[in-house]
C-alpha cells in the first residue's frame, strides 16, 4: 500500500520524490491502513518541508530509527505514539511528536427491510456494560442505559421476530427501528436472515466443507443446535451429514421426515440459522409472477369452496388489494409480501392460488 509524495523546491532535479509503503502478506486485511499510510506520508511530506528529514543525512538516519518503531509499535499495540529528538534538524523541528492510531474499519450497513430477521452476535447487557464503562471510565452502575430506542429495540430481538413485528412491539416507527438495527449491524452487534418457517426450501452451498475441517465450527455449531448442551444428543459427524441433505426443492417440514429429525433435542431453527449465518446454506426464495392479465381474473368466479350450501352463483369473484397486484411481478418473494399484508405464509399462498393466473418462481 503506498502514498507517493513529490516536493517542488530547490532540489538537484527540481523536485524531491519518494514513496511511503506499507508491505503486508498477502492474505492481510489492510482496509484500516490506508488512512494511516496517507497520515504518515503527510507528516514525512512536512518533515521534509520544514526540516529536510529525508534528504539531509542525519535525518535519513532518525528516519529509519522512526520507522523501524512505528511498525514494531503498529504491530504489538495498534499504535504509536512518540516524541522525536532529530537533531541537526532546524529549531522548529528539533523537537516534534508523532501520534498513529490504527482503527478498525466497518463495512456500511446492509440495507435491512420489513422482512428480516435480526439475530444477536454479542451479549447486549455486556455490550451495553462495556459501552457505558468506556465513556464514564469507571464501573458503571446498573441504571446506566444505552439510547432509549436501542433499548426497546434490543428488547425485542428474540431471533425470531422480524423488523415490522419488532417495531410494532416496540411502538417506535419502522424507519426509527431500521436506523437502530444498522447502527447495531455496522458494528457486528446482529446479522440478519430471513423468517424460519417450516415451508421454507434451503440449499446446501459449497462452504459446508469448511464445517468438516475446522474444529471451532464444528464446537460452536454443535453447541448452538443441540438443546441438551451436556448429553451428546447429536454427533458432529451427524451435523455434517444433514448439512450436506439440504438441498433444494425439499421444505424444511420434509427435510425432517426425511432424516428422521428428533425436534425435542435437536433445534431446527437454529440449526438452519447457524448455517445461513455461515454460508453453509443458502435460502430459495418463491416469487409469485401473475401471468394472467388482472381483468379476466377478476371477472373469474373464486376457486375456494363453500361450506354455506347457497348457490354458486351467488359467491362473488376473489380480489386482492391493488397493492398485492402491483407486487406479482417477479421482484417480490413471499416472505415480503406476507409481511407487508401481515399474514401467514400458507394464508397468503391459498389466497394467490385462489386469485388464479399465478406461477411461483424459486430462486
Amino acid at each position: 500500500m503506498c502514498y507517493p509524495v513529490a516536493i517542488e523546491g530547490n532540489y538537484a532535479r527540481n523536485m524531491f520524490i519518494f514513496n511511503m509503503c506499507f508491505a503486508f502478506d498477502i492474505s492481510a486485511d489492510t482496509k484500516c491502513y490506508g488512512p494511516v499510510v496517507k497520515r504518515v506520508g503527510s507528516l514525512l511530506k512536512e518533515l521534509e518541508v520544514t526540516g529536510r528529514l529525508l534528504s539531509d543525512v542525519a535525518g535519513t538516519r532518525a528516519l529509519l530509527t522512526m520507522m523501524r518503531q512505528l511498525v514494531n509499535k503498529l504491530n504489538d499495540h495498534g499504535e504509536y505514539q512518540i516524541e522525536l529528538d532529530l537533531k541537526g534538524l532546524s529549531q522548529p523541528m528539533a523537537s516534534t511528536g508523532i501520534s498513529i492510531k490504527l482503527f478498525p474499519y466497518y463495512e456500511n450497513p446492509a440495507t435491512i427491510e420489513a422482512f428480516h430477521v435480526p439475530v444477536k452476535l454479542v451479549d447486549f447487557d455486556v455490550a451495553r456494560r462495556k459501552s457505558a464503562q468506556t465513556v464514564y471510565q469507571q464501573h458503571a452502575s446498573n441504571d446506566i442505559m444505552w439510547d432509549l430506542v436501542l433499548d426497546k429495540v434490543a428488547e425485542g430481538i428474540d431471533n425470531v421476530n422480524h423488523v415490522r413485528r419488532i417495531a410494532r412491539q416496540a411502538q417506535i416507527p419502522e424507519p426509527t427501528v431500521v436506523l437502530a438495527l444498522q447502527h447495531l449491524d455496522y458494528y457486528g452487534c446482529i446479522a440478519l436472515v430471513d423468517i424460519f418457517q417450516f415451508s421454507n426450501v434451503y440449499e446446501a452451498q459449497a462452504r459446508v466443507k469448511d464445517v468438516m475441517r475446522n474444529g471451532w465450527l464444528q464446537r460452536e455449531c454443535h453447541a448452538y443446535v443441540t438443546r441438551d448442551r451436556q448429553a451428546g444428543t447429536v454427533s458432529l459427524e451427524r451435523l455434517i451429514q444433514l448439512y450436506a441433505t439440504v438441498r433444494q426443492r425439499r421444505t424444511v417440514a420434509e427435510w425432517i421426515v426425511d432424516n428422521c429429525i428428533d425436534v425435542e433435542r435437536f433445534d431446527v431453527r437454529r440449526f438452519i440459522v447457524f448455517g445461513v449465518l455461515h454460508g453453509m446454506l443458502r435460502r430459495v426464495h418463491c416469487f409469485p409472477v401473475l401471468c394472467a392479465s388482472v381483468e379476466s381474473a377478476d371477472k373469474e368466479p373464486s376457486r375456494r369452496g363453500s361450506n354455506s350450501g347457497s348457490g354458486s352463483g351467488d359467491e362473488e369473484p376473489l380480489k386482492l388489494e391493488p397493492r398485492v397486484v402491483a407486487m406479482l411481478d417477479g421482484t417480490h418473494h413471499l416472505d415480503e409480501i406476507c409481511v407487508a399484508e401481515n399474514k401467514d405464509a400458507a394464508v397468503m399462498r391459498g389466497l394467490l392460488d385462489s386469485y388464479g393466473g399465478i406461477e411461483y418462481v424459486h430462486l
